[in-house]
């Protein structure tokens, strides 16, 4: 996972299930919790994702959070032929 304003170098993969976090990246092994929270802190998640700060109540954040995705209340799914299987494959 590529974490909030990570820049990760050219030729850099992160393999799965890895944690890439800060400027630039860090790899982290999964399970490595204490180093990955330590990476996240200063990435501001909270400002990039919700738009207030890291200290904010997290009523505050619950509340954009649903307000953001109570613009999507009546969203609906295009079908999108390209993700469909082929007749011979559906077998």
């Amino acid at each position: 996972m590529v974490y909030v304003n990570t820049v990760v170098p050219a030729g850099t993969a992160v393999p799965m299930g890895w944690f890439a976090g800060g400027h630039p990246a860090e790899l982290v092994a999964p399970g490595d919790w204490e180093r990955i929270r330590a990476i996240m802190g200063p990435l501001d998640y909270p400002g990039t994702v919700f738009g207030v700060g890291a200290s904010s109540p997290v009523p505050d954040i619950a509340r954009r959070y649903a307000r953001g995705l109570a613009l999507h209340h009546r969203d609906r799914i295009v079908p999108d032929e390209r993700h469909l299987l082929a007749p011979e494959d559906a077998r």
